[in-house]
């Protein structure tokens, strides 16, 4: 059964009508990409269009006009370029993307109203937004996605006669690497707020990943600052869309079977646990309030896709001025806003103060252990540090002297001081060093894994100049748990 859709008259690709000769699609650009590009391109022929994408439409136009390597060249990227009527299955993906971008528009609109500047798109694709939103003109959007999509996106920009922004910024770099280091040498600016678009990649991540992911976010966001993303609470199945033809069926399964388990957390508890206040509603909500009809994948009792907003506080205000001019007042970290690092095991830690917020001069997190009933001696050779004890009873070494104690217990750890603790019952403890540097390993750590190699560890105990005591090999990162 199909639906119809009511779309403007589209041109013919120039290609297929001179017959030229095609060239190949460059490799490392996802189907997936495509799909979407297609969808928004069908979108905005729409007569009652939520947007109008001409990057997209320029997308599907240069893709019909080269020969497909990818792993997935025999699955089209759409519906005939020239129905009006589109099947269930065309109709879901097309409505689902349609809307869910739409819904990213407006938190990006929303933000910029507000007064934040600095964007960034994660996996951005062909993605459009820095030039057809019409952003202030000092506004700066980071694209960050692969070499391969951000030199083909470019290709298509100049066939849709795109004008380049001045401030929209590509960032080549994958999302398996140190994307963080890429953006950040980009111009990008972590101490002021900015919006973060996570759209269409969190479904196809592992809960670990999906974590390491925020957390990075996390990391980079100053207070004020926004992100919009979405991911299914269960995977939904390929019987759960109708098809027509073998064509359809394998469209909808291959979408599906690029389906990983995504947060393990619902929605609101898990952007909560990252230190974001959440917004969240869901597709079906989203496509209902533009007066579509629902499509079968997202009727009741079928998994739910949940669009989310969520909001890092503002900083603390005197007589409703920004903390930044008021400077010498200071600020204020609320409970559980800080960054959240798990370094592995049942062990992790809350980043409240780095370094480069107060010119090197200390940093602190507080620390949450699980019962440690071995920890490697270690010294720090930058910095000394202090460990005041909230929660939990402490065994602690430093060079010859031992202590031992619970809450209030205060220990000082000189620069260069070999030292270890455990604990017995686990507990929370308040770590202080000075100068700063304490937390930067920790924070690198975080976006390690909870498995990094010998190397990797080695290599930062090298960078920060930590050493392990008769051992090599030994660091302050090997605890072990009980239970």
């Amino acid at each position: 059964m199909g639906r119809r859709v009511q779309q403007r008259e589209v041109r013919q690709d120039p290609l297929r009508e001179t017959g030229r000769d095609r060239k190949s699609l460059p490799s490392g650009i996802g189907w997936t990409g495509l799909l979407t590009a297609h969808m928004r391109a069908v979108e905005s022929r729409r007569k009652d269009r939520l947007f109008d994408d001409p990057l997209a439409v320029a997308t599907v136009d240069l893709v019909h006009g080269t020969i497909r390597t990818d792993p997935d060249a025999a699955l089209p990227t759409g519906p005939d370029r020239d129905s009006g009527d589109l099947t269930e299955a065309w109709y879901m993906l097309a409505t689902y993307l349609g809307v869910r971008t739409r819904f990213y528009d407006e938190r990006v609109l929303a933000a910029a109203a507000a007064g934040i500047r600095q964007v960034v798109i994660i996996a951005a694709g062909f993605d459009s937004r820095a030039v057809r939103l019409g952003l202030p003109v000092d506004t700066t959007v980071y694209e960050v996605d692969t070499e391969p999509v951000l030199q083909f996106k470019e290709e298509a920009m100049d066939a849709a006669r795109l004008a380049p922004s001045g401030g929209r910024r590509p960032v080549a770099a994958d999302l398996r690497g140190p994307w963080a280091e890429a953006l950040t040498a980009s111009g990008f600016d972590p101490l002021r707020p900015t919006m973060w678009l996570i759209e269409g990649l969190f479904m196809y991540l592992p809960p670990e990943d999906s974590d390491r992911l925020l957390d990075t976010v996390t990391r980079l966001s100053a207070d004020g600052s926004r992100l919009a993303l979405e991911y299914f609470d269960s995977t939904p199945r390929q019987d759960h869309v109708a098809t027509v033809d073998e064509t359809e069926s394998a469209v909808i399964g291959r979408v599906v079977n690029f389906f990983q388990d995504g947060p393990a957390l619902r929605p609101a508890p898990w952007l909560e646990a990252h230190g974001w206040e959440p917004d969240a509603t869901t597709i079906a909500d989203e496509i209902a309030s533009h007066g579509r009809d629902i499509p079968q994948m997202f009727q009741r009792g079928r998994p739910r896709d949940h669009p989310l907003a969520g909001a890092r506080p503002a900083a603390l205000t005197k007589e409703g001025h920004d903390v930044s001019n008021w400077g010498a007042d200071g600020w204020a970290v609320a409970p559980g806003k800080g960054v959240r690092v798990e370094p592995g095991g049942n062990h992790w830690l809350e980043v409240i103060v780095r370094g480069k917020e107060v010119d090197d001069a200390l940093g602190a997190f507080v620390f949450t252990h699980d019962v440690i009933t071995e920890n490697p001696p270690h010294a720090h050779h930058d910095f000394m540090k202090i460990i005041y004890v909230l929660e939990g009873h402490y065994d602690f070494r430093v060079g010859d002297a031992t202590f031992s104690g619970g809450p209030g217990t205060v220990v000082v750890v000189p620069k260069g001081s070999y030292h270890t603790f455990t604990t017995p019952t686990g507990g929370r403890a308040l770590f202080v060093s000075s100068p700063a540097g304490n937390e930067e390993p920790f924070l690198e750590m975080g976006e390690l894994g909870p498995q990094p190699t010998p190397e990797q560890l080695a290599d930062l105990n090298a960078r920060f100049h930590t050493t392990g005591l008769g051992d090599e090999e030994a660091s302050w990162r090997q605890m072990h748990s009980e239970g």
